[in-house]
């Protein structure tokens, strides 16, 4: 009789968990990343909530951030969300972070920040569910279409939170409020939820024609100089 008991309640546990799996399968995140980065060539700002276009409601600002989530605040944001009727989904946000204007093209920097989100409950998992890309781009001036030349990604495992040691000079470009987000990722106050901060920044030299590219909030230190002379003779 307890074999028959313990047998039941492990087939009723997996039964469970097998349904609990099923709610939390996520739409497909290719075609996600396909949207955000065409609207990012495009310089088509705005908002995507599964598959519609939604009113930008929030006060825009014209400032670029340093941040992909204060990028997505700006007029410059692009923000694109899809969840089944489970809860289960994904959230791409971030826009321009960076821009150096030349002659006839402009060399911009895009960041964006991906959550992944679980359902049924609609949570996420810092440290697991967030990914960060920057993406370097070429804009004609004329046309205003861009083209990527090269893009990072950064996976959880590669990102600092709230609460690693810290080295505060990595703010001293950031756009991130002082009193709000550089005070609690440097002191975060006991019980503060956790969190990422990543900021991207753009560098241009017009005699050598490299862009370098550095991103902070990483556990290690990155850098990576990109030559631009050939994609700017095309």
């Amino acid at each position: 009789m307890a074999m028959k008991l313990l047998i039941r309640a492990l087939m009723t546990g997996a039964v469970l968990l097998g349904q609990g799996c099923l709610l939390d399968i996520p739409p497909r995140r290719e075609p996600l990343d396909e949207l955000w980065k065409q609207r990012m060539l495009e310089e088509r700002y705005g908002r995507w909530r599964d598959g519609k276009e939604l009113t930008r409601g929030q006060p825009i600002t014209e400032t670029i951030h340093s941040y992909p989530e204060g990028a997505a605040r700006t007029q410059f944001g692009i923000d694109v969300s899809e969840t089944r009727s489970t809860n289960a989904g994904w959230h791409l946000e971030g826009g321009l972070i960076a821009r150096i204007p030349l002659s006839d093209v402009s060399i911009d920097l895009f960041g964006r920040e991906t959550t992944r989100i679980h359902g049924p409950t609609y949570t996420t998992e810092v440290g697991q569910d967030h990914t960060y890309d920057f993406f370097l781009v070429l804009r004609t001036r004329d046309t205003r279409v861009g083209r990527t030349v090269k893009q990072w990604r950064f996976l959880p495992k590669e990102l600092a939170m709230t609460g690693d040691p810290v080295d505060p000079a990595i703010f001293q470009r950031s756009t991130r409020p002082r009193h709000a987000d550089v005070a609690d990722v440097l002191n975060p106050p006991p019980g503060a939820y956790a969190r990422h901060f990543v900021d991207g920044y753009l560098d241009f030299d017009q005699a050598t024609r490299i862009a370098t590219v550095t991103v902070t909030g990483l556990k290690r230190p990155f850098q990576d100089r990109v030559d631009l002379s050939s994609e700017l003779r095309r």
